[in-house]
């Protein structure tokens, strides 16, 4: 039987200024962290602009 893996990613286009704001509030405990199965969650940040991924 084969293990089946689920990726999501999100790219998120954040307003000048808000980058810090939005990162602060995805790095709180939320809903997703007590879905069975997860692995890992990630914020990434593009460098020199207001553009974000969460994986």
């Amino acid at each position: 039987m084969s293990k089946k893996m689920f990726i999501q990613i999100r790219r998120i286009t954040v307003a000048e200024g808000y980058t810090e704001r939005v990162v602060n509030q995805f790095s709180q405990p939320g809903m997703i962290e007590q879905q069975e199965g997860l692995v890992d969650l990630k914020i990434l940040v593009k460098k020199g602009g207001e553009v974000m991924l969460v994986a």
